[in-house]
């Protein structure tokens, strides 16, 4: 994981496999405006390498 610029505006982000289909994907912890949030981007299923669009799983708000 990456965290040496953890902080205002700076997003941290982790490749692991989320969901459970063999495949890497990307967890994304940004934190702007004093309001931290967690996105999620998964591997397409068509094998090009791509990513589905990021969907956003907690703010604190």
């Amino acid at each position: 994981m990456v965290t040496d610029q953890l902080g205002p505006q700076h997003p941290v982000h982790d490749r692991r496999r989320l969901n459970g289909d063999g495949k890497s994907d990307i967890a994304l912890y940004y934190y702007a405006a004093q309001t931290p949030a967690v996105f999620t981007l998964t591997a397409d299923s068509n094998g090009d390498g791509g990513f589905a669009a990021p969907v956003r799983r907690y703010t604190d708000q």
